[in-house]
This record gives structure tokens, C-alpha cells and sequence, in this order.
């Protein structure tokens, strides 16, 4: 049997593609003046050491809150058991003594607020300071191993409404604070039940690595791989799948994008277009008998509804940014639910990038698949004939994948030598923002009790990244001590 037609691309390297794809006008003559150039560059200390500049919008309580947090980072013990003693501390301290001492110290230091009107001040002093916003409510969940299914979603479905709702409002606020084009996070799990992203995520695998089997394809190129329409079936009935011809043709006839060929395209498609898939494909439970299982999962009733929630809610959200002007930046998670979350923001580009980046997805650079799952959505967008968007990050969820990895046996998905030096301390957002450049850092908010498990995260991830941590610690007690050497005890932020 011939290897079957292939389409890949002249290579071109990651860095230029990502930059002429997503920024065009990047490789285009640069008009800035070369003195205005030398005078921006000279602004910047590129050892970012200047303590004054760099933490002149907080005030000396806020030094001394983040040195007691890094502080804290930096015993492991207390890090790798945050969640247990959290959970303790508001047992005995109650629900209004553990909130303000979450206030005073790690909420504080890492969230802006519990609501917009708390955030409205904080963004206000960043872009005094030259640094931009991106609003990120910080409502998340993960995998409930303990309650029953019908329980969650009747609880749920709700919240996931109302937290659109919110979505919308950071919007409205993000629309308002900037001259330019705003930016805004969504996280998926705000959305929809983690598990529903889960089963999602199972069945993306599935279809995809039958196709990838189906075209003796590789990773590396399966997004050009294709098979003929006329080999699917018999190709499928060698491997004793039993196919049912009419729904493989009404597929087609929906899906299809080439006279002659099935793209991996046109076969991600299936999930989307079909109803029926699990009839569709079939085989044998009992090694060849009249017993038939199909070859994918199918969500049930009740989980296809969820997921028309889910994508409602999303439209909602995105309909109302494009109607502001502002940039959506899809949050990335853990990786047994990213590839329903990167569908969704695959999808959303489809129908808002056509004339500009509008939806951004996000990949975690620590992950071993990142720059393969990268270059394959480029491809699909450049397929798609749409602006890709993308935000690169280094990743928050480095503790939970290994340990969950090896709790269940499978490969540690984070690569092993990679170092955090991608970790941006406030000293180097707010030099850069003093020297003029375009700089946005993030400000998560959200009630106290949501946002538990982000800054949980935050606490695994300072004390994973002690070199990182050290050095801000030392860079706030230097200014610390410049200010009561200068006689500064109540600090003013002009």
C-alpha cells in the first residue's frame, strides 16, 4: 500500500513564523527614530537592579508583605502542604479571620481583589507606572473524584453562567482603561465542568491517533497527512473495523475540503459535525465476534447538552469582547483537559481572527509537547486561512502534572532539564514599563474561597523557583532599606 500524500511546508524557523503570522507588520521597515530608539534603550537598567524604579508603586507595607510571602516560599514543607494547612488555618481561625489574614499576606501580594471595584484602584497605579492590565478572574477547578456526576452539574451549571457574566464585566472594565486595544483571560474550567473537558480531551486523543495510524503518520507531520476518500473504508475493514457507509458519507459531505483527499482537517471535523461517530465507526469487544463497541467514546445526552452550554457561554463572552475591542486570551491548564480547551480556542479563531489576532490560545513552554502542538495549530491556521494567536508562558501547573503523572503511570509530560528562567519579576515589568515600552502583567481577582486553588499554585510555583525567589526578596529589602535610610517610613506613592 502506497505511504500516503503528504503537504509539508518548506520549514521555516518557529521564532520568524510565530512573529511574521501573528505581528506581519514586524518584518516591515521600522520608522521610530534611531535616537528615540537609543534613548528608550538607554533608559532601561538591563540588570534590573534599580530597586526605586522598579517598586516605586508600593507602598513599605507592600515590601514588607512580599518579603514575609517569598519568605514563606521558601520552606518546602510549608509549600508542598499549602492546601492542607490552609484548610486547617480556616478551620480553626473562621471564615473571617482566615480571610484577612489571606488579605494580609498571600491574596494580598498575588490577586488584585475579590471584585472589580477593588481591581479598579490597582489597575489604575499600574498604568501610572507604564505597565497595562490583563484582567484574569481566577475561578478555577479541577477533577472531582468524590461527588456523583448529576450533583455537579445540577450545582454548576449556574455558576458557569454567572461566571460568564463576570468575563463579560472585566471586559466592559478592560474596554475603558485603555486608549488601545484591551486584553482579558478566560479559563475554560469557569466554563464547564473539568471532567466534561476531560471526556473532550479523551476523544480529540482518540480520533486523533486512530488518524495518525490510519496514514502511517508521525506527529511531526500528521497535520499534512491525508488519506483517499476511496481507501477509508476498505483501509478501516482490514483493521476489522465495521463502518457504517451512510453516516461515513454524510460525514464527508460536510467535512470534506478536497475532491480527492480526507485532511487531518477535514477528519478533526468528525467531533464536531457528527452526532453519530460512535455508530459510525465499530468493532469487535469479543475478537471477532457479533459483539460491536465503538471505536470512540460518545459523550452521553446529558454531556452533549453541557457542552452546547459551554460553547454558548464562550460565544457569549466573545461576541461581547469583539463588540469592545478586546483581546481574549485563553487560558491554558492541565494537560488531560488542554486539548478540549485548545479546540475551543481553535474554533473561536475560526470565527474571529479572519482580519486580526482577536482570540489568543496559551502554551505552557515547560511541556515536552508544546512546540510540536504550537507549530500544528499554526499549520491548521494558516490551513484555516485566519491570524493565529498565541501567548507563550512558562506554565503554573509543573507540581500537579508530576505528581499525577506518577501517581497513575504515565510519562512525567514536563521536560526534565527545563530551568524557570522565564519567571518575570516585578522588577523588570515596572523598568520596562517606566522606559516606555509596552508592557502588560497580569492581575488575577476573584473571591477569596475561589481563587484557593490559584494561589496554591502560586505558592508551588515561588517555591519551585528559589534562585528566582532569593533574588526578589533581596532586590525588596535593598529598597526596603533605601527608603528608612532616606528617611521614607510612610511611603507615598506619587
Amino acid at each position: 500500500m502506497p505511504p500516503p500524500r503528504q503537504l509539508a511546508p518548506k520549514l521555516i524557523p518557529l521564532h520568524k513564523r510565530l512573529i511574521s503570522h501573528i505581528f506581519p507588520e514586524t518584518f516591515a521597515p521600522q520608522i521610530r527614530p534611531p535616537l528615540e530608539s537609543k534613548k528608550i534603550y538607554n533608559d532601561v537598567d538591563l540588570t534590573f537592579e534599580n530597586t526605586q524604579a522598579a517598586f516605586k508603586s508600593k507602598t513599605n507595607f507592600a515590601l514588607l508583605r512580599g518579603l514575609l510571602v517569598f519568605r514563606i516560599c521558601s520552606y518546602d514543607k510549608l509549600v508542598q502542604n499549602n492546601e492542607r494547612l490552609l484548610h486547617g488555618m480556616k478551620k480553626v481561625c473562621g471564615k473571617t479571620l482566615f480571610k484577612k489574614i489571606l488579605r494580609l499576606t498571600f491574596f494580598g501580594h498575588f490577586v488584585g481583589g475579590e471584585n472589580i471595584p477593588e481591581v479598579k484602584p490597582v489597575m489604575s497605579n499600574m498604568a501610572r507606572f507604564g505597565v497595562k492590565s490583563i484582567l484574569d478572574y481566577s475561578a478555577e477547578s479541577d477533577i472531582n473524584h468524590k461527588t456523583s456526576n448529576s450533583t455537579i452539574v445540577n450545582d454548576n451549571e449556574s455558576e458557569f453562567d454567572k461566571n460568564s457574566e463576570i468575563f463579560c464585566e472585566c471586559i466592559d472594565v478592560v474596554a475603558t482603561a485603555t486608549d488601545e486595544p484591551g486584553l482579558t483571560a478566560i479559563k475554560a474550567t469557569a466554563l464547564a465542568r473539568p471532567e466534561l473537558l476531560m471526556r473532550i480531551s479523551e476523544n480529540i486523543a482518540q480520533v486523533q491517533n486512530f488518524f495518525k495510524t490510519l496514514t502511517h503518520s508521525i506527529p511531526e507531520n500528521l497535520v499534512y497527512a491525508t488519506i483517499l476518500k476511496d481507501e477509508l473504508i476498505p483501509r478501516m475493514e482490514e483493521k476489522g473495523i465495521k463502518v457504517d457507509h451512510k453516516l461515513v458519507s454524510e460525514w464527508l459531505s460536510q467535512s470534506s475540503t478536497s475532491d480527492a483527499h480526507i485532511t487531518f482537517r477535514d477528519w478533526n471535523k468528525i467531533l464536531e459535525l457528527s452526532r453519530n461517530f460512535s455508530t459510525m465507526f465499530q468493532i469487535s469487544s469479543n475478537g471477532g465476534g457479533d459483539n460491536f463497541e465503538p471505536l470512540f467514546y460518545q459523550l452521553t445526552p446529558e454531556e452533549n447538552q453541557e457542552q452546547e452550554n459551554m460553547m454558548r457561554r464562550v460565544q457569549q463572552v466573545a461576541e461581547h469582547a469583539k463588540s469592545k475591542n478586546v483581546r481574549i486570551l485563553v487560558d491554558a491548564e492541565q494537560t488531560y483537559l488542554q486539548p478540549a480547551i485548545s479546540q475551543i480556542a481553535m474554533n473561536l479563531m475560526q470565527k474571529y481572527n479572519i482580519n486580526e489576532g482577536c482570540i489568543r490560545n496559551t502554551y505552557q513552554a515547560y511541556l515536552k509537547t508544546t512546540l510540536l502542538n504550537l507549530e500544528r495549530d499554526m499549520d491548521l491556521a494558516k490551513q484555516e486561512g485566519i491570524h493565529f494567536g498565541c501567548k507563550l508562558v512558562r506554565g503554573a501547573y509543573m507540581n500537579q502534572e508530576r505528581k499525577r503523572a506518577k501517581s497513575m503511570g504515565y510519562e512525567d509530560p514536563i521536560n526534565p532539564t527545563y530551568e524557570a528562567r522565564n519567571f518575570l519579576l516585578c522588577s523588570v515589568s515596572f523598568s520596562l514599563g517606566d522606559a516606555g515600552y509596552s508592557v502588560y502583567k497580569y492581575v488575577p481577582y476573584g473571591p477569596i474561597e475561589e481563587v484557593l486553588p490559584y494561589l496554591s499554585r502560586r505558592a508551588l510555583e515561588n517555591g519551585g523557583m528559589l534562585k528566582k525567589v532569593q533574588k526578589e526578596r533581596r532586590l525588596l529589602w535593598s529598597e526596603f532599606k533605601r527608603r528608612l535610610g532616606n528617611g521614607q517610613f510612610l511611603y507615598r506613592i506619587y
